[in-house]
């Protein structure tokens, strides 16, 4: 299947199936907890009023909470604080109330909070460069400090379908309806749909990317639909069918983005392959590689040189990410069920298992530590990663705990000069 729209390559969950890397040590250390590192802090949770989502919302994927290191000394937890609410004219039943307090370490003291009336159950919050937080509501754009002062930062004019940042917090990804028809046509598809009950007519997407360090547009572009755009601060990947099951993936730098743009690796896979950007300088590739019921994963340089490589299983499903703003590390999470993954074999809420968590080297893919966390947070919110990549904060058993990770092991060529 050929990508559509010209200028990004588009997340595919049925793509990204499950990350097993290192899957011997890794699990083994998951399981037994007393064997790697400890917690260098416990944060109890229920005292600041966060209660555990039931399993009603384990598949949904609602993000309803979040963990964050705004700085070395000061996390950001927020949750929904379950409670009545009028519902606005034209609401969709979404909204809810995210209770957000800042802690202080070691200490785990509140020493700021807030809340939040956000109007749906999609992602809301993103780490920025230079020690602050972006936060969503609706089509408004928020930043924030450790104090949570918000400084307005954009609206935009038409529903937001994406935001994204790169790992380094500097780039910021917008995607926005964009009307495509004439005010006529579109009232007349509007009222046709209304009266069949089928849903409004497509729009097409804007795509903005901005500096966020220099105030500055590096891209206005379209597309026809929304999806996860990879990019980072000098510019952005593509993918491309050279036939079947061979892809390329490019990379267009923003002075020249209509060129061609250099191919930072070529992939054989049975399905379009999914991308993340690591850091400026690498991108992590997940492949459907043919005769293999697993996912494959490969980390490139922009160079063209693969840095590292692994499989996942396919009882693995759901991933998500979190960078170190520095490019050093990835932590990876993603739910454990009792059999294989696939269109034909979907999951139920008593399929799941487990939420595994590892943290990987990016330069090595070696892995520093992996847990098992409960309970389970199917979008992912649970979990973060400081700037530099050496500490670890995780939303585990009614406690914040945050652990020193020990140092990555060195490249091969390192270990080869020793």
């Amino acid at each position: 299947m050929q990508c559509r729209a010209k200028f990004a390559a588009r997340w595919r969950p049925a793509c990204l199936a499950l990350l097993l890397l290192c899957l011997g040590s890794g699990l083994a250390k998951a399981r037994d907890r007393q064997i790697g590192p400890q917690p260098t802090v416990r944060i109890p949770v229920e005292p600041l009023g966060y209660r555990p989502p039931g399993r009603l919302y384990l598949l949904a994927r609602y993000s309803s909470s979040s963990l964050d290191f705004i700085d070395s000394t000061h996390l950001l937890l927020t949750f929904r604080q379950p409670r009545l609410l009028v519902r606005q004219e034209g609401s969709d039943g979404l909204d809810q109330v995210i209770q957000a307090d800042v802690l202080e370490l070691p200490s785990g003291k509140v020493v700021a909070e807030d809340e939040w009336l956000l109007h749906d159950r999609g992602r809301y919050l993103w780490r920025l460069a230079d020690n602050k937080i972006l936060l969503r509501i609706g089509g408004h754009l928020y930043q924030a400090d450790n104090q949570l002062h918000l400084t307005p930062l954009y609206q935009s004019p038409t529903e937001l379908e994406g935001v994204e940042t790169s790992p380094d917090g500097k780039l910021l990804v917008l995607e926005s309806e964009l009307e495509k028809h004439t005010p006529e046509e579109h009232a007349r598809l509007a009222h046709h749909a209304a009266m069949v009950g089928a849903n409004p007519p497509a729009e097409d997407v804007q795509i903005r990317m901005v500096r966020l360090d220099q105030s500055k547009l590096m891209m206005s572009a379209r597309a026809e639909v929304a999806g996860e755009l990879p990019a980072n601060i000098d510019g952005f990947f593509t993918q491309e069918q050279v036939k079947e099951n061979l892809w390329n993936l490019r990379f267009h730098p923003y002075d020249n983005p209509k060129l061609p743009g250099e191919i930072v690796a070529q992939t054989d896979s049975t399905c379009a392959p999914a991308e993340k950007v690591l850091n400026q300088e690498s991108v992590l590739i997940l492949t459907c590689p043919r005769g293999h019921n697993d996912r494959f994963v490969a980390a490139y340089s922009l160079n063209n040189r693969k840095l590292w490589d692994g499989r996942w299983q396919s009882n693995f499903t759901w991933p998500s990410f979190k960078m170190a703003q520095d490019g050093g590390s990835v932590a990876i999470s993603w739910l454990a069920v009792d059999h294989p993954v696939s269109a034909q074999e979907p999951i139920n809420d008593e399929d799941v298992q487990n939420q595994v968590l590892s943290v990987l080297d990016s330069r090595t893919g070696s892995l520093r530590i992996a847990l098992l966390i409960k309970p389970i947070v199917s979008a992912g919110g649970n979990f973060a990663l400081s700037a530099d990549g050496n500490r670890l904060a995780v939303l585990n058993h009614g406690m914040i705990e945050v652990y020193d990770l020990p140092a990555p092991a060195p490249p091969q060529t390192e270990q080869a000069a020793k």
